[in-house]
C-alpha cells in the first residue's frame, strides 16, 4: 500500500486504516470483520473512531477523507472484493 501521508497526524490505527480500505470495496462490517479476524463489533468501533478522527458524518465521507489525505488506498474499479 502506497500511503503517500502517513506522517499525517489524524490518529487512525492501523486497523482503522485497514478496515476503511476494506468497505471502500463495498464489504459490510460483518464481512471485514471476517477478513480481519475480528469481532463486527470491533470493526464498528474502528469505524466510529475513524469518524470522530477524521471529522466525518458517515461511512461514506471517512472513507472519501481518509483517501484525500493519502491514509488509505482507493480500490480501482476493476479490482476484486
Amino acid at each position: 500500500m502506497d500511503h503517500r501521508h502517513d506522517d499525517v497526524d489524524v490518529g487512525l490505527s492501523s486497523e482503522a486504516r485497514r478496515a476503511l480500505e476494506l468497505m471502500a470495496t463495498g464489504l459490510s462490517s460483518d464481512e471485514v470483520a471476517t477478513r480481519l479476524g475480528t469481532s463486527p463489533e470491533i470493526v464498528r468501533q474502528h469505524l466510529a473512531h475513524a469518524l470522530a478522527e477524521l471529522g466525518a458524518y458517515s461511512k461514506l465521507e471517512a472513507i472519501l477523507k481518509a483517501a484525500a489525505l493519502g491514509l488509505i488506498d482507493l480500490p480501482s474499479p476493476d479490482e476484486d472484493r
